[in-house]
């Protein structure tokens, strides 16, 4: 990292133009830097967003429990800033973590209530997204009915983009065939 920058928006900025070029280690330092900087600055929602991106990135890098330590609390973060959308997806973040943990029960109580706040905000595309994690976690866990009825929902809100909607559909067919 040869940047030395401190402001956390440009160091937030730098690490997720490293995610999106693959540089999965040198994101999850900037983000970690963005949110000691936000921190500093006593800005309590800048670091829990660049929180929830580094949990996203700390997760491809298979380090679950630290991923679950950076998302945690963030979603209170966000309804007390008053950002109802945001707070639901730092949910889903943080069942994302969990279920990487082997923490599957409590993984499967945040994805299903990340999608529900996320319906009751119009968030059709977060939503149908969440629902198919869920949905995945739920055929892991050999509850094929249950994944279907999952994957059927995020496929009924027309909002996934093609390659989710052309795996929902393959999943929803496939139990369909093994489903009495």
């Amino acid at each position: 990292m040869t940047s030395g920058t401190t402001d956390p928006d440009e160091l937030e900025r730098q690490g997720l133009s490293a995610y999106r070029e693959g540089r999965r280690e040198e994101a999850a330092t900037r983000l970690q830097a963005a949110i000691e900087g936000f921190r500093k600055n006593k800005d309590i929602k800048g670091a829990a967003e660049a929180a929830n991106n580094l949990s996203v990135v700390l997760l491809q890098l298979r380090q679950a429990r630290r991923a679950l330590e950076v998302v945690q609390g963030t979603a209170s973060v966000f309804e007390a800033a008053g950002d109802p959308v945001r707070a639901a997806q730092a949910l889903g973040n943080e069942a994302a973590a969990l279920e990487a943990m082997g923490r599957y029960d409590e993984a499967e109580r945040s994805y299903r209530e990340a999608a529900e706040r996320l319906h009751n905000l119009h968030q059709a595309e977060a939503e149908a997204h969440t629902r198919q994690a869920l949905a995945a976690l739920l055929l892991r866990r050999g509850r094929p009915l249950e994944a279907v009825e999952s994957a059927e929902v995020s496929l009924q809100s027309g909002a996934l983009p093609g390659w989710g909607r052309r795996w929902a559909k393959a999943l929803v067919n496939l139990l369909r065939r093994f489903i009495p």
